[in-house]
């Protein structure tokens, strides 16, 4: 069996992540100017800003930034258990400060700082922004600038469970309104408009629209750049390069206008970018130096951690050389050298920690004094953010279930509430979608909505023909994210699955788990990583007396999975597991089911995220560019639940993918071109646990998996 390791592309679609090896072109450039004095300290801040090709204070003098990253806040508060991962305390704070670093990257997600797609209210909207601003201030407070930074977004209803490729016309602008009038009074934040744009033309990039070909209508920089200068914010404004942020060579030839003159560069180095000489540094990155200040938002040793400092130190030695800023990724205890340290007390990881630590302490200063105690919570003093309505749809998902045709379905209620703090005015509740005939909505609702009020939307399904439907039930509104949406599906018929043909005797044909042997002799190879175990035991039982258990240890990466050979390459796949998830400690994403071609490259995945209170499905597939469809909220599946995954290449080449919980279709997408992938036929199927996220510990009890060419069922 082939390795996939290489193919698996996790940084996509994992929590804990740092960007993918990138394509870049270089240019000519000259050396600039050296580097600025030490890093500033609480004292010494002082109206940040951008003159010529350099970030200044007040006095006009010369600033770098060396600072971190504190990832948390783009990915807690959408999996449902908090708005940070680890202390966000004032002395959680002045450790960060205690390495003298000058600048801290806040990572924002648009949903929750919206407060829309069903974000859980005690970790979005208000309470989220509040959060972050606090934040900011802490970092002040110990001497630090903060660049407050949009991460993970998502178009419409989809939630911002990942990083797209683009920003997203549908809320970004919306949310960079809002940042920008919450921190335009605060002179010592720089405003990160997106983390890593992928997939997308240069073209695209500045301008966006919806032809870019990422599935949706894309904000181009120069509509967030308006966005935020709108507003009257006059804060420097980082603008990313292409290509996960590691190209910047058509950076000056499309160039954002920004009527202050007001922009930085950001790009993010590894040392395994394509990006990472010297030589590329001088040709591609020196040009835009030249230009506009230069910041290395993200930087690390390698994409997926390396327990060295080689990489990053030729790289701060040229940054420094040139005046360009850093900041490395991560501060954040998730195990490894993918991080800087391995308690929040600042305690640093082997040789990646300890040498950046080393770095940022040669350039001298003294650390501040933290406070006896952590200032109040209070919001901005000079710029509160505006009153405004939220709106909040819940459920934002509905599922009727199996009806007989021609008849109504039981009413099914969704809340629609105001959880802002001004009055939300409805302009239009309706039903829309392909099959949006086969639903009815009626409601009370008044034409405005005051603060904290709330009405009932009830909503029922009359079926006229078999087969499974979808429709959406949408608010048009003035809240932030309008129309707001809940998702509508439902079953005509008595919802069983055709008897599916007997698969051929050859290619692709019906393939039993064989666990009943006790062994894994029935699969092609097995693969796992230190900390992870694979077992056959009567305890993993579904039916029968064995089933398996891949066991995923807390702190450890890779895989804990099996995989099977196709006879044939294979147009249509369905993979069904019985699935259950025990012994789980603390929270991540992992790959449950994936399919892979001829090329060993992967086609979709089925994946999990998980954590003591939530549990979400998604569908995840390649065309070329990376996409993510979010199925809404799964099982628990403490018990055993089926999942069963589809993928259907058509004759004209095109693909689709679809997934079933518990035999109801959770979502689907169709249309998928598969022109960027030499072939999209299946040769390779993985079921149990792969991941690189060392925050998530359980056990992946899989039996009964079957793989056919048709819909399998319970």
């Amino acid at each position: 069996m082939r390795s996939r390791a290489k193919h698996r592309g996790a940084r996509l679609f994992l929590v804990l992540t740092t960007p993918l090896v990138l394509l870049a072109s270089v240019g000519a450039g000259v050396l600039l100017f050296r580097a600025s004095a030490p890093p500033a300290h609480a004292a010494e801040l002082s109206d940040l800003h951008v003159q010529g090709n350099q970030l200044v204070n007040a006095t006009g003098a010369p600033v770098q930034l060396r600072g971190v990253n504190r990832s948390g806040s783009e990915y807690a508060c959408i999996q449902g258990w908090g708005i940070f991962d680890g202390p966000s305390d004032v002395t959680s704070v002045a450790a960060i400060a205690g390495w003298h670093a000058n600048s801290v990257r806040v990572p924002v997600n648009e949903d929750c700082w919206l407060g829309i797609n069903g974000v859980p209210a005690q970790y979005g909207g208000a309470t989220y922004q509040q959060a972050i601003y606090n934040y900011v201030q802490l970092l002040h407070q110990q001497g630090m600038y903060a660049e407050v930074s949009l991460m993970w977004g998502a178009p419409g209803t989809q939630r911002a469970t990942y990083q797209g490729p683009a920003p997203d016309a549908d809320h970004t602008p919306a949310l960079w309104t809002s940042i920008a009038n919450t921190f335009k009074n605060d002179h010592d934040v720089i405003f990160g408009v997106y983390g890593e744009p992928h997939d997308l033309s240069w073209g695209c990039w500045r301008d966006g629209g919806s032809n870019c070909g990422v599935g949706f209508n894309v904000a181009g920089m120069q509509s967030l750049v308006n966005a935020i200068r709108a507003t009257g914010a006059t804060q420097p404004i980082a603008v990313p390069g292409i290509d996960w942020a590691n190209n910047l060579s058509q950076w000056l030839q499309y160039k954002p206008s920004d009527p202050l003159n007001s922009l930085v560069a950001e790009f993010h180095e590894y040392g395994d970018n394509v990006c990472s000489s010297s030589s590329c540094w001088n040709s591609e990155e020196l040009p835009v130096l030249q230009n506009v200040p230069l910041l290395a938002g993200e930087m690390g040793e390698s994409v997926n951690g390396t327990c060295s400092s080689t990489f990053i130190n030729a790289f701060m030695a040229w940054a420094d050389a040139h005046g360009a800023s850093y900041q490395g990724w991560a501060w954040d205890t998730w195990g490894g050298c993918g991080v800087l340290i391995n308690n929040y007390d600042g305690t640093p990881t082997s040789g990646f920690g300890q040498g950046y630590r080393a770095h940022l302490l040669s350039f001298g200063g003294g650390t501040p004094t933290p406070p006896s105690s952590p200032p109040p919570s209070s919001p901005p003093p000079s710029s509160p953010p505006p009153s405004a309505p939220q709106a909040k749809l819940t459920p934002d998902t509905l599922s009727f279930g199996n009806q007989p045709l021609g008849t109504e379905s039981n009413p099914h209620t969704v809340t629609l509430a105001n959880t802002g703090d001004a009055a939300l005015s409805l302009s239009g509740i309706s039903l829309s979608g392909a099959d949006a005939t086969d639903f009815a909505e009626s409601n009370a609702c008044p034409t405005s909505l005051a603060a904290g009020a709330s009405c009932a939307i009830t909503v029922t399904f009359t079926p006229q023909i078999a087969g499974t439907k979808a429709a959406a039930l949408s608010v048009a509104d003035n809240a932030g994210g309008s129309p707001q949406r809940a998702a509508l599906s439902g079953t005509g018929g008595d919802g069983k699955p055709p008897i599916p043909p007997e698969p051929p005797s050859s290619g692709g044909q019906q393939f039993s788990d064989g666990f009943e042997s006790g062994n894994l002799a029935a699969w092609g190879s097995t693969s796992d990583a230190t900390g992870n175990s694979l077992t056959v035991q009567s305890a993993a039982a579904h039916s029968g007396q064995f089933g398996l258990t891949a066991r995923k240890a807390l702190n450890a990466g890779g895989m804990a999975a099996v995989e099977a050979e196709m006879e044939t390459l294979q147009k249509q796949v369905d993979v069904r597991a019985y699935v259950n998830l025990t012994n789980l400690t603390g929270h991540g994403e992992l790959n449950l089911i994936g399919l892979y071609s001829q090329d060993d490259n992967f086609l979709g995945w089925v994946v999990l995220v998980a954590n003591a209170q939530t549990h979400y499905a998604h569908l995840f597939y390649y065309t070329g560019t990376y996409h993510w469809f979010d199925c809404g909220a799964a099982p628990s599946f403490t018990a055993w639940h089926n999942i069963e995954m589809q993928d259907i290449v058509s004759a004209s080449g095109n693909g689709g993918f679809t997934l079933w919980v518990d035999g109801a279709k959770r979502c689907s997408a169709s249309g998928i071109s598969t022109a960027k992938q030499s072939n999209a036929q299946v040769e390779c199927v993985m079921v149990g646990s792969d991941t690189s996220e060392r925050s998530i510990g359980l056990d992946v009890r899989l039996d009964d998996v079957v793989i056919a060419q048709s819909y399998i069922g319970a």
